[in-house]
């Protein structure tokens, strides 16, 4: 069996076999490198996934003439794209983006007890005024017509019965609505 230098040099020749084995051996160590490590305003897969392009790198950049072991230079790469990552997470443009609200479904669920409690009930108003308000311009009418539906609590279904369209036809405005949120959370408006 081939070392894993070796592999890393065939990978880097373009052999897809040996890419498929260096990942595959090497996986684990990204989830050991990965671990402790919070990526803010992202979950645990998003992490490994970073750690995963540094192993990447790694494999690409690796140079056996340098008396490296791969391992540890895949493990300083892992490491590298990971605080890189945690550093770009955590920097002052991205806060309003990592402490945004998702408009998945599930996460505007309340938790138990919370539906009632008037304070969630107000705060969760406000921010769904404001999320309008600032969406309002940059949406087209279908759009403005199935937000506050949307927002409302309604099914894709139901939306699609109050407004006479095809779920799917729900389902893009609605995703439409997502990817321009998340632009403006990226990318404030002007004032």
């Amino acid at each position: 069996m081939a070392t894993e230098e070796a592999l890393a040099l065939q990978a880097q020749a373009g052999d897809n076999a040996a890419w498929e084995v260096l990942l595959t051996q090497l996986s684990p160590l990204v989830r050991a490198c990965v671990n402790g490590y919070f990526l803010m305003g992202a979950d645990r897969d998003d992490t490994l996934q970073e750690g995963m392009i540094g192993l990447f790198r790694a494999i690409r950049a690796y140079q056996p003439s340098r008396g490296v072991p791969l391992r540890a230079f895949a493990i300083a790469c892992i490491r590298r794209a990971v605080v890189d990552a945690v550093r770009a997470a955590a920097r002052q443009k991205h806060l309003a983006l990592n402490q945004a609200q998702s408009l998945s479904d599930e996460e505007l669920q309340p938790a138990a007890g919370l539906e009632t409690d008037p304070e969630y009930v107000l705060l969760k108003q406000e921010f769904y005024d404001q999320l309008q308000l600032q969406l309002h311009p940059r949406l087209s009418s279908l759009e403005q017509r199935i937000l506050p539906l949307f927002l409302a609590g309604n099914t894709y279904t139901e939306i699609a019965a109050q407004l006479d369209l095809p779920p799917k036809s729900v389902d893009n405005a609605i995703q439409r609505i997502r990817t321009k949120a998340q632009g403006m959370m990226e990318k404030p408006m002007e004032q």
